[in-house]
């Protein structure tokens, strides 16, 4: 299922690329790769090569991409691995689609150069294009530029104090929740969630989720051997575990933390609450548990 969804992801993005960089080496209403240019320039051998050599790029882009897009397909237990592939896909796409774009853009403005093509009162925004992506003029006061050299829509002129503030906040935010994601992920998959008893309290804590329960709360335990067919509500399944909030047909909705592949489970009823699902990483362990917890509630009783 976590495999469909980045696949989906996947999908879209690059068909959104795709779209917004097809045709881009076509002459369009006095312009080639973004950059202002004459018609009667197009058949010029190093215009012609440098188009050649776009849809070449393009080509091996549009199938490199496509094919590895569906690697997230591959079978894996590890949340972790298809979250790292994901992002590490999503910024090879992006790099390597601003380097082929960037590249043809800035060989037809050398070569308007060479040739004398380039008009310094028509042409003098193209010299404040880096890459033909960003957009840095400090000539001019306005944050969004409504000219775009790739795709719709406006671009932020990162010259401005805006621009710095906007890229400069959206670069934190980006940074500040993939890399503690990331390594809450991989926590998740390569560690067991600690499991922690005391005479009044007993608390579960993975990388991600954690259940705080009152013993006094607590009206049954019992071990179970098996879950029926539930959903996710938000949590984490995996082939390996289950953590965090689910429903399941027999006890509605309930917190887990549970090893698919460790039999038994202890099965605790709060009461007021949602029921808790867990186990440890073997069955020794848990029956250590079950048996510690019972011990506990029962010498606590009046």
């Amino acid at each position: 299922m976590i495999g469909i969804i980045f696949l989906i992801s996947n999908l879209m993005t690059f068909l959104i690329f795709w779209g917004t960089s097809t045709g881009l080496e076509k002459y369009k209403r006095g312009s080639l790769f973004g950059a202002n240019f004459s018609e009667i320039h197009l058949q010029n051998e190093s215009v012609q090569s440098t188009i050649a050599w776009y849809k070449r790029a393009n080509k091996i882009w549009f199938w490199f991409f496509l094919i590895t897009c569906f690697a997230v397909l591959i079978p894996t237990p590890y949340v972790s691995i298809l979250f790292a592939f994901f992002f590490i896909w999503l910024t090879a796409i992006l790099v390597s689609r601003f380097w082929i774009f960037g590249k043809a853009f800035k060989s037809i403005r050398q070569i308007k150069v060479e040739r004398g093509w380039f008009d310094p009162v028509r042409d003098a925004d193209e010299e404040h294009w880096h890459g033909g992506m960003f957009y840095y003029n400090p000539d001019s006061p306005k944050m969004f530029t409504n000219k775009q050299l790739m795709g719709p829509g406006s671009t932020v002129n990162l010259a401005t104090k805006g621009g710095k503030i906007l890229m400069g906040f959206t670069a934190a935010i980006t940074i500040l929740t993939i890399i503690p994601l990331s390594i809450m992920m991989l926590v998740d998959d390569f560690s067991a969630p600690s499991i922690t008893l005391t005479e009044s309290n007993l608390s579960i804590k993975s990388a991600i989720y954690k259940t705080h329960v009152s013993l006094e709360d607590i009206t049954s335990v019992e071990l179970i051997d098996s879950l029926k067919e539930g959903v996710k509500t938000n949590g984490t399944a995996t082939d390996l575990y289950l953590r965090g909030k689910f429903y399941i047909s027999d006890y509605g909705d309930v917190n887990l933390y549970v090893f698919r592949e460790v039999k038994p489970m202890i099965l605790v009823r709060i009461e007021g609450e949602k029921p808790l699902i867990f186990n440890a990483v073997t069955p020794e362990e848990t029956l250590k548990y079950y048996e510690e917890l019972l011990a506990t509630i029962k010498k606590n009783s009046p």
